[in-house]
Protein backbone atom coordinates (compact mmCIF):
# COMPACT_ATOMS: atom_id res chain seq x y z
CA UNK A 1 0.00 0.00 0.00
CA UNK A 2 1.29 3.40 -0.84
CA UNK A 3 -0.58 6.35 -0.16
CA UNK A 4 -3.86 4.72 0.82
CA UNK A 5 -3.94 2.39 -2.66
CA UNK A 6 -3.18 -0.94 -2.77
CA UNK A 7 -0.23 -1.29 -5.23
CA UNK A 8 0.50 -5.29 -5.08
CA UNK A 9 -1.37 -7.99 -2.98
CA UNK A 10 -0.62 -11.52 -3.46
CA UNK A 11 0.93 -14.62 -1.23
CA UNK A 12 4.00 -13.76 0.51
CA UNK A 13 5.95 -16.19 -2.00
CA UNK A 14 5.08 -14.98 -4.64
CA UNK A 15 5.13 -10.93 -3.93
CA UNK A 16 8.59 -11.70 -2.13
CA UNK A 17 10.15 -13.99 -4.95
CA UNK A 18 8.86 -11.67 -7.89
CA UNK A 19 7.80 -8.22 -6.84
CA UNK A 20 5.75 -6.22 -9.68
CA UNK A 21 5.28 -2.94 -8.52
CA UNK A 22 8.42 -0.47 -7.74
CA UNK A 23 7.14 0.51 -4.92
CA UNK A 24 7.42 -2.69 -3.40
CA UNK A 25 10.61 -3.48 -4.95
CA UNK A 26 11.86 -0.56 -3.38
CA UNK A 27 10.57 -1.96 -0.19
CA UNK A 28 12.25 -5.10 -0.82
CA UNK A 29 15.52 -4.08 -2.12
CA UNK A 30 15.81 -2.38 1.93
CA UNK A 31 16.03 -5.72 2.99
CA UNK A 32 19.62 -6.29 4.32
CA UNK A 33 20.17 -9.79 1.96
CA UNK A 34 20.83 -12.97 4.13
CA UNK A 35 21.39 -16.37 3.13
CA UNK A 36 17.54 -16.87 4.54
CA UNK A 37 16.26 -14.02 2.22
CA UNK A 38 14.45 -15.04 -1.16
CA UNK A 39 16.58 -15.14 -3.76
CA UNK A 40 14.62 -12.72 -5.71
CA UNK A 41 15.48 -10.08 -3.38
CA UNK A 42 18.66 -10.35 -3.82
CA UNK A 43 19.06 -10.06 -7.58
CA UNK A 44 16.76 -6.74 -7.23
CA UNK A 45 20.11 -4.98 -6.03
CA UNK A 46 19.22 -1.48 -4.83
CA UNK A 47 16.04 0.70 -6.28
CA UNK A 48 16.41 4.22 -5.20
CA UNK A 49 12.99 6.33 -4.73
CA UNK A 50 13.80 10.24 -6.10
CA UNK A 51 12.21 13.41 -4.60
CA UNK A 52 10.25 13.66 -0.96
CA UNK A 53 6.84 11.64 -0.32
CA UNK A 54 4.26 13.54 -1.23
CA UNK A 55 1.38 14.58 1.19
CA UNK A 56 -1.47 11.98 1.70
CA UNK A 57 -3.65 14.63 1.47
CA UNK A 58 -2.88 15.93 -1.62
CA UNK A 59 -1.56 12.64 -3.41
CA UNK A 60 -0.24 13.17 -7.07
CA UNK A 61 -2.45 12.45 -10.20
CA UNK A 62 -1.78 9.49 -11.79
CA UNK A 63 -0.13 6.31 -9.72
CA UNK A 64 0.77 7.71 -6.70
CA UNK A 65 4.01 6.70 -6.55
CA UNK A 66 4.90 8.63 -10.07
CA UNK A 67 6.85 11.67 -8.06
CA UNK A 68 9.53 8.82 -6.77
CA UNK A 69 9.77 5.94 -9.05
CA UNK A 70 12.61 5.20 -11.26
CA UNK A 71 10.76 3.88 -14.10
CA UNK A 72 8.26 6.31 -13.93
CA UNK A 73 6.52 7.50 -17.72
CA UNK A 74 4.25 9.71 -18.98
CA UNK A 75 1.30 8.06 -18.59
CA UNK A 76 1.93 7.19 -14.88
CA UNK A 77 1.45 10.87 -14.58
CA UNK A 78 -2.29 10.84 -16.19
CA UNK A 79 -3.44 7.92 -15.39
CA UNK A 80 -4.14 5.88 -11.88
CA UNK A 81 -3.35 2.12 -12.46
CA UNK A 82 -5.92 -0.22 -11.60
CA UNK A 83 -4.92 -4.20 -10.23
CA UNK A 84 -4.36 -6.38 -12.69
CA UNK A 85 -3.81 -9.53 -12.74
CA UNK A 86 0.00 -10.87 -12.53
CA UNK A 87 -0.22 -14.45 -11.73
CA UNK A 88 -2.29 -16.81 -9.18
CA UNK A 89 -3.90 -14.15 -6.96
CA UNK A 90 -1.13 -12.03 -7.69
CA UNK A 91 -1.98 -8.73 -8.59
CA UNK A 92 -0.42 -5.58 -9.09
CA UNK A 93 -1.49 -1.66 -9.62
CA UNK A 94 1.26 -0.11 -12.37
CA UNK A 95 1.18 0.58 -15.72
CA UNK A 96 4.93 -0.87 -16.29
CA UNK A 97 5.34 -3.99 -14.44
CA UNK A 98 5.33 -6.21 -17.81
CA UNK A 99 9.12 -4.18 -18.50
CA UNK A 100 10.33 -3.60 -15.48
Amino acid sequence: MYLGKIVESGPVEDVFESPKHPYTMLLLSSIQATEYTFPRIKSIGSITATGEPPSPAKPPSGCRFNIRCPFESDICKQEQPILQRAGNNHYVACHLWREI
